[in-house]
């Protein structure tokens, strides 16, 4: 019973917000761009960008086109899933 409850609570799901930020960096990442760059693209501080990257801070719809555009991407290659399981 006690690894049931354990295995479950380590499968906490993402908001929102922390799925997004996680598909954004994992695109910087591959793009090789820094956060400063990525704060530039935004007209944000770097600590905005590093909050909203972790989920802390919601992202508009205004700043994910921006950011879609910047990478050449369409807004829902970043946009977060529903997990259909």
């Amino acid at each position: 019973m006690e690894q049931n409850r354990n295995n479950s609570e380590s499968r906490q799901a993402f908001t929102y917000d922390e799925a997004l930020g996680f598909a954004i960096e994992q695109q910087r990442f591959a793009e090789k761009v820094n956060q400063e760059t990525l704060a530039l693209v935004l007209s944000l501080s770097k600590s905005t960008i590093s909050r909203k990257l972790r989920g802390k801070v919601p992202w508009t719809a205004v700043e994910l086109s921006l950011v879609a555009d910047f990478f050449s991407l369409n807004e829902s290659d970043l946009t977060p899933k529903r997990d259909t399981k």
